[in-house]
């Protein structure tokens, strides 16, 4: 089967990649300035932002696997309404043209709203009224984009949680603050997370791509880990104490909703409200569609995944 996926040069676009071309898939990756390293697959430039591009990419595909957006608040609005939005707009329209069979659209959970608490949220919570950062009202915008076409391809949307492991943005900085006893909670610790190691999410895409299964699933680890569980187990297999500080959520997050805007301004990493919330809130999203539909089962558990993610940051530490 012939699969195209955009934004193949990022962290679960190569993942996908990497999993349909062990499984025999016919696999033509584009990226706009990356390389994809991913043997056995066929690579083609393309900016999802130029119509004519995107056309000729997906021409003869069976499946699209739509991966390309820019990820985080700390974008300019214009960049992430072209990329998210209007780049989406280009990859349906190409899938519709060329009789494209089967789109997959790798949407998020904050399409919910991870500014709030989730305590067993499925695919029916509703998109906030009023989203808190563009980067989310373009998540919002991009995914009605997908389902709004009823009259093309079959379609279907995966939101990921808080994707881990090896190589995730964010995670080297996660860690080298647990390595050096820098990091703070914002909280107890005591609020479930919505982690979705890269493996896990990278099986699901056996399990769609040919099947054409219609339908918006989470996807998450599904276990009930909370912050002080995740950051626990790290530092055990770092090698370090368990205690870490600590700071009430609220001034947490009144600290950062002061730093974000300069954090825009610069393009840098500091601190967002939507980062903190990721850390501070409870996020507890239901996977039973996507097992009882799709067969999903996550292989890789808080244990493994951690030693993992420590023995990859070891290596680049060194």
């Amino acid at each position: 089967m012939r699969v195209v996926i955009t934004g193949a040069s990022g962290y679960m676009g190569s993942a996908f990649a990497e999993r349909l071309a062990s499984e025999g898939h016919h696999v033509v990756a584009t990226s706009h300035r990356g390389e994809v390293r991913v043997e056995g697959v066929d690579m083609v430039r393309c900016d999802i932002r130029d119509p004519e591009q995107v056309r000729r990419a997906v021409k003869g595909a069976d499946t699209v696997v739509h991966c390309a957006a820019l990820v985080g608040p700390y974008h300019r609005t214009a960049d992430l309404e072209k990329t998210n939005v209007m780049g989406t707009r280009n990859v349906v329209r190409a899938a519709l043209e060329e009789g494209t069979g089967h789109l997959v659209h790798v949407s998020s959970t904050c399409v919910m709203d991870e500014y709030i608490d989730h305590d067993g949220t499925d695919e029916s919570h509703p998109y906030p009224e009023v989203p808190r950062d563009d980067y989310t009202g373009t998540k919002i915008a991009a995914e009605r984009l997908v389902l709004d076409h009823t009259d093309g391809p079959a379609v279907t949307v995966l939101r990921p949680g808080w994707v881990w492991g090896p190589g995730a943005p964010g995670m080297q900085g996660l860690l080298w603050t647990l390595d050096r006893g820098l990091f703070v909670m914002p909280g107890r610790g005591d609020n479930v997370l919505h982690l979705t190691y890269i493996d896990n999410l990278a099986s699901v895409a056996t399990r769609v791509v040919g099947r054409q299964t219609p339908g918006t699933f989470i996807i998450t680890d599904g276990a009930r880990t909370d912050l002080a569980t995740f950051t626990g187990c790290l530092l055990r297999h770092l090698g370090r104490g368990p205690r870490v500080g600590s700071v009430p959520f609220g001034i947490a997050y009144a600290l950062s909703s002061l730093i974000e805007p300069f954090g825009v301004a610069l393009g840098t990493g500091l601190p967002n409200r939507l980062q903190l919330s990721n850390l501070g809130r409870s996020h507890h999203f239901d996977t039973t569609r996507a097992r009882e539909v799709l067969g999903y089962r996550p292989t890789v558990d808080l244990e493994e995944g951690s030693a993992r993610t420590v023995g990859w940051y070891m290596g680049v530490r060194k």
